[in-house]
């Protein structure tokens, strides 16, 4: 999942055109600048342009190099270098917010995932719970608050579970956010829906998005 954050984050392909766009400054900068060469006619006769019709005719052809000052150069030279070295940073400051936002956000969903499942298997037992306690109610075994007590622990299960569901779609968003990717929230264990086992580095590929 990093990796594919990685490459499909903009912000980071951002960072790496202006890093290539900055090396490649690198090598002009330290470089002379192109040689000029000029040509200049004067007094020609027109429209014919015959350059031996008079003797005042001339044709000036002229090569110059621009040389600069000694050490500017390599001062410019050490500027784009220091300019390219800034973007090289800033790209790997991308890189690891991009892949701590990642982690937490996958950890986060494992989580939620992990959680929800095990207040399912307590409902489960809650409800078994509270069909025990009404038997015995209506047999005169045990006292009414027993089925009442059954109950409002499984109506805390519930909210509790209500809770993590809205986490756990905040959670699966944010890492298909994080992938460029739009897709609609699943739940656990259906097709689409992330496996919270295992790190997001090696986590298979579209294994977060809404593909069937």
């Amino acid at each position: 999942l990093v990796a594919e954050a990685l490459a499909r984050n903009p912000t980071v392909a951002q960072r790496q055109a202006a890093v290539r766009a900055a090396t490649l400054r690198i090598r002009p900068a330290g470089s002379l600048p192109d040689p000029m060469l000029s040509v200049g006619v004067m007094d020609l006769l027109l429209p014919n342009f015959e350059f031996n019709r008079s003797d005042f005719t001339e044709v000036d052809v002229e090569l110059s190099q621009e040389i600069p000052w000694p050490g500017s150069l390599g001062a410019r030279s050490g500027v784009v270098r220091a300019a390219a070295a800034g973007a090289r940073a800033e790209e790997g400051t991308v890189r690891r917010e991009l892949t701590t936002a990642m982690a937490v956000a996958y950890y986060r969903l494992g989580y939620t995932v992990t959680a929800l499942e095990t207040l399912r298997h307590q409902r489960e037992l809650l409800d078994a719970a509270v069909q025990l306690s009404t038997t015995r109610y209506a047999t005169g075994a045990a006292p009414q608050s027993d089925p009442l007590q059954a109950k409002l622990a499984r109506d805390r299960l519930q909210s509790e579970a209500f809770v993590l569901e809205s986490e756990r779609v905040a959670a699966l968003a944010a890492v298909n956010a994080l992938r460029n990717r739009i897709g609609l929230p699943r739940r656990p264990g259906t097709r689409g829906a992330p496996s919270p086992r295992g790190p997001p580095g090696g986590h298979r590929a579209g294994d977060a998005d809404d593909r069937g």
